[in-house]
């Protein structure tokens, strides 16, 4: 065969296997999909966790006898587990 001859085939290969990978895209979409469903859930986790620490941080302050800021760290640990997903979103 003639190095002309090669390219072409390769190339030809080459075309094909591109229509092929843009005709096939459903494996990616459910991988989105399923990534999507992830984050979702992060987030409302988040925001439950969120909800939690400032509920006993209002327990600890109201009954507990503990000052505002001896339950900031509770709280800035809530506020960070909450946005994780968010701030992950932002990094990459």
């Amino acid at each position: 065969m003639k190095k002309s001859s090669k390219v072409f085939i390769a190339l030809a290969l080459v075309m094909c296997a591109q229509a092929a990978l843009a005709a096939g895209g459903g494996g990616l979409g459910n991988a989105e999909m399923f990534f999507n469903n992830v984050a979702t859930l992060l987030k409302s986790l988040g925001l439950v966790i969120l909800t939690i620490a400032i509920i006993v941080a209002g327990y600890k302050v109201m009954w507990g006898g503990s000052t505002v800021r001896e339950v900031a760290p509770i709280v800035l640990g809530g506020v960070l587990i909450g946005s994780a997903s968010y701030i992950a979103g932002l990094l990459v």
